[in-house]
């Protein structure tokens, strides 16, 4: 294999690596919710959810999240010093749409506790 197949070999599994949870499938909103909740985040925001739905993305971020909904419009979520942010990306194949979930930690991290 040459190293331009390695480089790509590389980067694609650093991009799968940094979107967790990815492959996962809910039947609708509460399981995952549920699962969530047990995971420690609790929910902020969603947008267009259709359910079946297979997590297809999950950024993460502190303090303040951006992203983009499926049809380009930027979105932030600002304001939550010392707390974990989590976009989860969605796809629903059975009704051919995308979707989005915004979450936050229930509590702050540790390291944000002793400074806030």
């Amino acid at each position: 294999m040459n190293k331009y197949k390695l480089s790509i070999l590389f980067l694609l599994t650093l991009l799968l690596l940094s979107c967790g949870e990815v492959g996962t499938e809910f039947d609708n909103y509460g399981d995952f919710m549920n699962y969530e909740n047990e995971e420690g985040f609790i929910f902020l925001g969603r947008f267009q959810d259709v359910w079946p739905a297979e997590i297809t993305c999950v950024e993460k971020e502190m303090n303040e999240i951006t992203f983009v909904l499926p049809d380009g419009t930027p979105h932030t979520y600002s304001g939550f010093e010392g707390y974990e942010l989590k976009v989860v990306k969605f796809n629903s194949k059975k009704w051919k749409k995308k979707f989005i979930v915004v979450l936050r930690s229930k509590e702050k991290t540790e390291e944000e506790k002793d400074i806030y």
